[in-house]
């Protein structure tokens, strides 16, 4: 435990402490969205972004503009989601899917 004179020398305390005004500390709402502590963590940072919950954008219609005679295409290699991610993955998907976040597709274009 340090004294009172050696935590003023550090400035570890206000100057005129214990005779000093102490301002409350003003804390942000913790915010926890579900989908990790990163994300939470940002969340709590930037209250007036995030209201809890993270939102699709459904006001109006997105596209993507491509140009005009773009056609799909793949590199044909596929990699297997190891055992252990997939799980999470899929309750991640479905939440997603249910937030309204991202849009389950059927029947998706073949690519060459």
């Amino acid at each position: 435990m340090f004294g009172v004179l050696l935590c003023n020398k550090l400035k570890l305390v206000h100057q005129n402490f214990p005779f000093c005004e102490v301002k409350p500390v003003e804390m942000s709402p913790e915010i926890k969205l579900g989908h990790g502590k990163t994300l939470d963590i940002v969340a709590s940072k930037y209250p007036e972004v995030f209201c809890g919950k993270i939102r699709g954008i459904h006001d109006e219609l997105v596209t993507i503009q491509l140009i005009h005679d773009a056609k799909p295409s793949s590199i044909k290699k596929y990699r297997d989601i190891p055992e252990t991610y997939k799980e999470p993955l899929k309750r991640e998907l479905k939440s997603q899917v249910a937030q309204g976040i991202l849009e389950k597709v059927e029947d998706a274009e073949e690519t060459t």
